[in-house]
């Protein structure tokens, strides 16, 4: 474990993380809740702390000047924070650290995640293979465990009470906004009225992804570097848009056949039922 920095830096730690799921909302929930006057979240979404080996070795020092000590809530969000057994140990770290935090879990339609998530790295150009061949063993499989949602809360519940977690169904907070953030408002003690304009914009929707050449990809590099950091995260996004948009080209979502969507429900269905008990929630919209 990274030294601990001086009594100080330690109230700046977080006390609210959002723990994934990825491509479930997380990048608009960030957004959302940095929106409240009583909560701030950090500048740069993914930091990845208690999953990255070589961040974590940047110790608690480096963590915690990453967050407004003056803020009433201090958050922060990483989908590889439920990205086990390809990130492991993650929970034992964060507990170690923030054992008092509250975590948020957003969920989405198991399968439509999947394939939003293949989405994401083919248009990344970190995927090649057709969607079917991704698919092809589902054990073990990073596409189909990200999706095994009570599975990942199982690594958590050793060290964190189940009062202390809070899912939000991404079907949910796109369809019911403003009532899934009084309820998440109300669960980390602030106000649950507050509204924001900023609560209608929606994070990187899949429908807008297309698939980047090398020079797009080289630029992407380019942009998670310290000169370009200067400039927000949002702003980053709205000109890497238009500046990549030459340099990419458009592709059509994949769609699954019938046996490999009904291997994918016979697979998940014991998980999402699982889910349903934990969380008493019935989550209606998903197909399985």
């Amino acid at each position: 474990m990274p030294e601990r920095g001086a009594q100080s830096m330690r109230h700046a730690l977080p006390n609210v993380i959002i723990i994934g799921a990825g491509k479930c909302g997380t990048t608009s929930l960030h957004t959302y809740l940095d929106l409240h006057p009583a909560i701030a979240m950090t500048r740069e979404k993914e930091l990845h702390f208690f999953a990255n080996p070589e961040v974590w070795q940047r110790g608690l020092d480096w963590y915690s000047s990453q967050f407004d000590a003056h803020a009433p809530v201090r958050g922060e969000a990483s989908v590889k924070y439920t990205a086990w057994p390809k990130w492991k140990g993650v929970p034992e770290r964060m507990a170690s650290v923030v054992p008092e935090a509250r975590l948020l879990y957003v969920v989405r339609d198991p399968i439509q995640r999947i394939l939003s998530s293949w989405v994401h790295r083919y248009s990344d150009a970190d995927e090649s293979r057709p969607i079917r061949d991704v698919l092809e063993v589902l054990e073990g499989n990073d596409y189909v465990e990200r999706s095994r949602y009570y599975r990942q809360l199982e690594q958590y519940l050793p060290f964190y009470e189940k009062s202390r977690i809070h899912v939000i169904s991404s079907e949910a907070l796109r369809a019911n906004r403003r009532d899934v953030l009084a309820e998440t408002f109300d669960f980390l003690g602030v106000d649950p009225a507050f509204e924001a304009a900023g609560f209608d914009r929606i994070e990187h929707e899949s429908r807008l992804k297309r698939r980047k050449g090398a020079v797009a990809r080289a630029l992407q590099r380019l942009a998670r570097t310290a000169p370009a950091r200067v400039l927000t995260p949002a702003a980053r996004r709205r000109i890497g848009y238009w500046v990549y948009r030459p340099l990419t080209r458009s592709f059509e979502p994949p769609t699954l056949d019938d046996r490999t969507c009904e291997r994918l429900r016979e697979f998940l269905a014991p998980d999402v039922a699982r889910l349903r008990e934990f969380t008493g929630r019935r989550f209606a919209e998903w197909s399985l």
